[in-house]
């Protein structure tokens, strides 16, 4: 089975929140809150798990919010083949950009802490994109 404990690079949420200073992250790791349930805020960043029915349901959540105003940003691997890109990241996105290279994610265990050694040392296997909702 594949991990879904992957945290976003330092580098890539800063590059992210200098642009669209951000004031909530709906996924954030290790979290006891499920934000699915509540009001986002004004600019929210997103790196869902990336199990196909919980990054659904949060992208699902992000048009909820778009329609009220709010902006979400996701980090999410490519796949332009499936339901979720064809009927909800095409249709619903404001914005669509392509990450040169595969991205260095940090591994962490159920305690939340990092995993020693635990960084995809050739990268993701998957591309990634940022999408804006």
């Amino acid at each position: 089975m594949i991990s879904q404990n992957w945290a976003t690079p330092d580098w890539l949420f800063d590059e992210l929140d200098k642009e669209f200073n951000f004031d909530l992250d709906v996924a954030p790791r290790n979290s006891k809150i499920d934000f699915l349930l509540y009001p986002w805020s004004e600019s929210n960043f997103c790196n869902p798990p990336y199990k196909t029915e919980i990054k659904t349901a949060f992208v699902k959540k992000a048009i909820q919010e778009q329609k009220k105003g709010n902006k979400t940003v996701f980090i999410l691997p490519v796949h332009t083949g499936s339901r979720l890109w064809h009927n909800l990241i095409v249709p619903y996105s404001k914005d669509i950009r392509f990450l040169k290279g595969r991205i260095k994610f940090e591994q962490f265990d159920h305690y939340g802490d990092t995993v020693k050694n635990g960084a995809c040392e050739l990268g993701a296997p998957f591309n990634t994109m940022i999408v804006i909702f």
